[in-house]
């Protein structure tokens, strides 16, 4: 697998999405419309809204898939 590195901000924008609060929060249907719309909109049978923090991939909201994480690396 290839190595990607960290951005250059990694630390200042770990912190901003850690006080979003969003991170292991309950469903939002506002989320819940944009990712259904944009499935619509592609005519694509899956689409996410992802937040990633140090260690994994977070999904806020999906369509299609069954999984809530996967890790970052």
């Amino acid at each position: 697998m290839q190595n990607i590195p960290l951005p250059y901000n990694e630390t200042e924008r770990l912190e901003a999405l850690y006080v979003t609060g969003l991170l292991d929060s309950t469903p939002d249907p506002v989320f819940d419309a944009i990712t259904l719309k944009v499935s619509q909109l592609t005519d694509c049978p899956s689409a996410i809204i992802g937040l990633i923090d140090k260690d994994e991939l977070w999904l806020k909201s999906k369509i299609g898939l069954t999984v809530q994480n996967v890790p970052r690396r």
